[in-house]
C-alpha cells in the first residue's frame, strides 16, 4: 500500500500543480497566435500582467493576485508587489486591499461584503500606470439543484481506454434571468487509512503503543481545478441540467473509504462566461491544451492610458451556491491496495537509529509479523492527510 499511496501523493500535486498553470499556459500561448479583434504584438521579452480574482455575495475576504510573465515564459511568473489595489462599488465605497504576501492582495475579513444588484469594478495602480475595469454587476444567484456521482465507464485524458469511474452532474434550479451564465470551481476531500495498525513504538526503548488506530485514519482536501462553463440561452426552460462535471476513476486511492465533492456555482455575466468558455475550449476541460487551436482570450483588465497593453485574466463579479455531497467506495468494483508487508530482519535498524527519527512506529496484531515497515504503512499523515477531521465530514 506505501508504493500505491506514494504514487498517488505524487499523482495529486502533479494535477494541482498543472491545474493551476493551465489558466495561464493557455492565454500565454494563445497571445502568439491570430484573430481580427486582438492582435497583440509580443516577443520573449515582453512581461505580460496577469490578474486574478473574484469578489461575490459570500462574506470576504476577497483576494486578488497579481503577476507578470517573464514574456512568454511560464516557468517564469513573478508576483507584483507594492501595487494599489482598490475594489469600488458603483455609488458606494472604494476599499483599498492589504498585501498580505508578495503579488496577494485582500480585503479584510470583516470588510466589504459584496452585494446582489450592486455593481463593482477592479481598479490597480501598478508603478503609476493606471488599470481598472468596467463596472460588472454582482447578479442574483441561482441555485444548485443538486450534484449527482454516478458509476460509468469513461475514456479519459490519462486513460484512452474506457475505465470505471465516478461522473459528477450538476443541476441547476430555474433561473430567474431569462439567459443565464455559469462557473463552476471545485473542491474534493477524501478520507483513507494506512494499510497497519500501531502495536508498538521506539523511541530510545521499544514498548507498547495504545489506540492502534490514532494514525490510521486521515483527511485530505485538494483543488480539482478544471474549467466548466454552461448558460442557459435557447433552452425552452431556463435550468441546466445534467451538466458533466469531475470523473474521477473508482480504482483511485481517493474512492477507498469515502469521498466529499464540493461544487461552487458562479452566475455570471455573459462577458465573464464568454471569457471562460473560451478558455474551457482550449483547455478541453482542464486536460489538454490542444484541443482547439489557440487564439487570443482577452480578460475585462485594461490599462487606462494604453489599451492595447495585453493583460492576462478576469476580474469576476458573481453570485455563488454551493453544494456538498458524499459518497462511499463504489460498490461495483473492489479497490486493490499493495500490501505492507513488515520485514523482522530490519528490526535491528531501529536500535542505531537517532533521536530526530523518533518516534518509529511498528506494526502488529493478529497475522502481522513484528517488522519494520515503511512509515507511511502505519501513519495515514505520510500520505500527506491530517487525522483531524474537517468540521463538514460526515461519516
Amino acid at each position: 500500500m506505501q508504493i500505491r499511496y506514494f504514487q498517488s501523493a505524487i499523482t495529486l500535486n502533479l494535477e494541482i500543480m498543472i491545474t493551476r498553470f493551465s489558466v495561464i499556459l493557455i492565454v500565454l500561448v494563445s497571445l502568439i497566435s491570430c484573430v481580427e479583434e486582438f492582435q497583440p504584438q509580443l516577443n520573449e521579452s515582453d512581461e505580460l500582467l496577469v490578474v486574478d480574482g473574484k469578489i461575490t455575495n459570500l462574506e470576504g475576504p476577497y483576494t486578488i493576485k497579481l503577476s507578470r510573465s517573464s514574456g512568454l515564459d511560464i516557468h517564469a511568473i513573478e508576483p507584483v508587489a507594492g501595487a494599489s489595489v482598490v475594489i469600488i462599488e458603483e455609488n458606494g465605497p472604494a476599499v483599498s486591499l492589504t498585501e498580505i504576501e508578495p503579488g496577494t492582495y485582500q480585503t479584510k475579513v470583516d470588510g466589504l461584503q459584496g452585494k446582489v444588484g450592486k455593481s463593482y469594478k477592479l481598479a490597480l495602480n501598478i508603478e503609476g500606470i493606471q488599470y481598472e475595469t468596467d463596472y460588472e454587476l454582482l447578479k442574483k444567484p441561482t441555485e444548485i439543484n443538486s450534484v449527482d456521482a454516478r458509476f460509468e465507464y469513461q475514456a479519459s485524458f490519462n486513460s484512452p481506454e474506457d475505465v470505471p469511474g465516478i461522473q459528477f452532474y450538476v443541476n441547476t434550479d430555474n433561473s430567474t434571468f431569462e439567459e443565464d451564465y455559469f462557473l463552476w470551481t471545485l473542491e474534493g476531500t477524501y478520507k483513507y487509512n494506512a494499510s497497519l495498525m500501531i502495536y508498538y513504538v521506539y523511541d530510545g526503548s521499544l514498548r507498547e503503543f495504545d489506540n492502534h488506530d490514532t494514525l490510521n485514519t486521515c483527511y485530505i482536501s485538494y483543488d480539482i481545478g478544471g474549467i466548466y462553463t454552461a448558460r442557459t440561452a435557447n433552452l425552452s426552460v431556463p435550468q441546466v441540467l445534467d451538466k458533466p462535471l469531475y470523473f474521477l476513476p473508482a480504482t483511485d486511492i481517493r474512492l477507498s473509504v469515502r469521498y466529499s465533492l464540493f461544487t461552487t456555482q458562479y452566475s455570471i455575466s455573459e462577458e465573464a462566461y464568454q471569457f471562460w468558455r473560451q478558455v474551457e475550449l482550449q483547455s478541453g476541460g482542464g486536460e489538454s491544451l490542444y484541443t482547439s487551436q489557440p487564439y487570443q482570450i482577452r480578460g475585462n483588465v485594461k490599462n487606462i492610458s494604453d489599451p492595447d497593453e495585453a493583460i492576462l485574466g478576469y476580474f469576476t463579479v458573481a453570485g455563488v451556491s454551493q453544494n456538498r455531497i458524499f459518497m462511499d467506495q463504489p460498490a461495483e468494483v473492489n479497490i486493490v491496495l499493495e500490501d505492507c508487508v513488515p520485514d523482522p530482519m530490519a528490526l535491528i535498524e531501529i536500535f542505531d537509529s537517532k533521536p530526530e527519527d523518533w518516534p518509529i512506529y511498528l506494526p502488529g496484531g493478529e497475522g502481522v509479523s513484528l517488522g519494520l515497515v515503511n512509515p507511511d504503512c502505519v501513519d495515514c499523515q505520510k500520505s500527506g492527510g491530517t487525522i483531524e477531521k474537517p468540521s463538514f465530514w460526515v461519516d
